[in-house]
């Protein structure tokens, strides 16, 4: 059997640190465009304006090769925009 997985994150305190003051929109198209790694805004979920405007829902229905190298990638971005550092778990 075949199936994916998602993980829903809130991404403040990532970009927090170089005053990133958008929405979900606007981050996962800003992840989008200079990470080239998509995310899908929580907010598109909601028919509600007061929707949580700071989650992001990754989904994990890759192989890990590419998995392994958007996380390489989202790493550099953020670091490259002064956010934290960030370290990726053991495999």
């Amino acid at each position: 059997t075949q199936g994916s997985y998602f993980i829903t994150t809130d991404f403040r305190p990532v970009v927090a640190p170089w005053g990133f003051n958008g929405d979900d929109v606007a981050f996962c198209r800003a992840l989008t465009e200079e990470a080239k790694v998509t995310a899908i805004p929580v907010t598109a979920f909601y028919a509600s304006e007061d929707a949580p405007s700071h989650y992001a829902r990754f989904a994990f229905c890759k192989g890990d090769a590419i998995i392994d190298a958007a996380l390489e990638r989202m790493r550099i971005w953020v670091e490259s925009r002064g956010g934290r550092q960030l370290t990726a778990a053991a495999s």
